[in-house]
């Protein structure tokens, strides 16, 4: 049987749509997966099926053939563990193929069937918001992200198991609560406010938009306060000259 379910990929800073289907055949068990997939999306065949049969899925012992649609487009990192895992179920006859439209699923699975984080659900989150208007579905620790972007409809289970019984019973909903807990406080130091130092406020825009290293060299005397404006994944080296 045949099923899919609509994911999506980042490229940079926009996302694309990607359909995950999967076909689950008669023969020896065997996994194929295919759609210029970078090893980090091959490993979730093991996440999956571990994923699965904890959470209390059967896993077809047949063959079964992933692609990753378009196919001459790069798919990197763990986020579609899930929409995998949805279109496995659906090819199985675990879980309706009409449940999975109009959504858009990204998120690594644990081996136990907890959602976890991923990257790039901002983007993600505008893309869909800007296109299909899907369901996005979500790690809970992506959920507050996804609400940022006006109009965005975004649910996040904690378990697969506990999106399946959703999906099943018709009751997926975007959840609406996160979206008044999302802000940005009146106090929290912004770039806006430096009042010159035009390539200083861009140097940590672009550090901290490619998670960069960066230097501050500054003159003794100099009083530099750095809190809330350098967020990013890189290091910050600070020197006085």
């Amino acid at each position: 049987m045949l099923a899919a379910a609509p994911s999506a990929a980042v490229l940079g800073i926009d996302a694309l749509d990607v359909l995950v289907e999967v076909h689950v055949a008669n023969g020896l068990p065997q996994w194929t997966l295919v759609g210029l997939a970078a090893t980090a999306v091959k490993e979730s065949r093991d996440r999956v099926h571990a994923a699965l049969a904890n959470s209390g899925f059967s896993v077809p012992p047949r063959r079964v053939t992933v692609s990753l649609q378009p196919g001459d487009l790069p798919k990197t990192g763990t986020a579609y563990d899930l929409p995998i895992a949805l279109a496995l179920l659906a090819a199985s006859s675990q879980l309706p193929p009409e449940s999975l439209l109009d959504t858009c699923a990204v998120g690594e699975l644990g081996l136990d069937g907890q959602l976890r984080a991923v990257r790039g659900v901002l983007a993600v989150a505008r893309h869909v918001a800007a296109t299909s208007n899907a369901l996005l579905i979500v790690p809970p620790e992506n959920l507050a992200e996804a609400m940022r972007v006006p109009n965005a409809r975004a649910m996040a289970p904690r378990t697969l198991g506990e999106l399946v019984t959703a999906l099943r019973d018709g009751t997926a909903r975007a959840d609406q609560r996160a979206r008044t807990s999302v802000g940005t406080p009146e106090d929290v130091p912004d770039l806006s406010d430096v009042v010159g130092q035009e390539f200083a406020a861009r140097a940590l825009e672009i550090a901290a938009a490619g998670a960069h290293n960066l230097l501050l060299l500054w003159s003794i005397g100099t009083i530099v306060d750095l809190r809330g404006y350098v967020v990013m994944r890189g290091s910050v080296y600070i020197a006085r000259v």
